[in-house]
């Protein structure tokens, strides 16, 4: 379970479609908290997310910007959540640890499909969004907001 929404959906999309299986890619909690960081400073302004998206953060995550200790509670119950959830059914999830990498004929088995070589394609490379592009993207964003009231 990696993007918006499944994390949010999960169980209702495990009900919906029964023998349905789930990959969930985590990382340790350190490196998605540093991760988390940089998106919620600049990831927002590369992507320009709107209200949509900071609703789906304020939903799924608690927080609509970077709040360390919320994150991390966050963390640490959506994982057990999870791990939970599948606790009768293993055979239904399968966890790959980004920092020990990962094969793609295990995934293949899993997903019961012929065995696939998976081409190792580039990082997501972390650039830092311009001054001025934040400026005027929290002007818009607090200029909405303002307009509600």
């Amino acid at each position: 379970m990696g993007d918006a929404p499944v994390p949010l959906l999960y169980k209702k999309l495990d009900l919906l479609y029964p023998n349905s299986k789930f990959i969930l890619v985590i990382r340790q909690k350190e490196k998605w908290l540093e991760s988390m960081k940089w998106m919620f400073k600049h990831g927002k302004v590369i992507w320009n997310w709107g209200k949509d998206i900071h609703d789906y953060h304020e939903r799924f995550y608690g927080v609509r910007s970077f709040n360390k200790r919320i994150l991390s509670e966050h963390w640490e119950k959506y994982h057990a959540d999870v791990n939970s959830y599948f606790s009768n059914r293993p055979d239904s999830l399968l966890t790959i640890e980004l920092e020990k990498g990962f094969k793609s004929d295990e995934i293949c088995s899993f997903l019961s499909i012929p065995t696939r070589e998976i081409k190792h394609t580039q990082k997501n490379r972390r650039r830092n969004a311009k001054l001025i592009n934040r400026i005027k993207y929290n002007t818009k964003y607090y200029y909405q907001l303002l307009k509600k009231i």
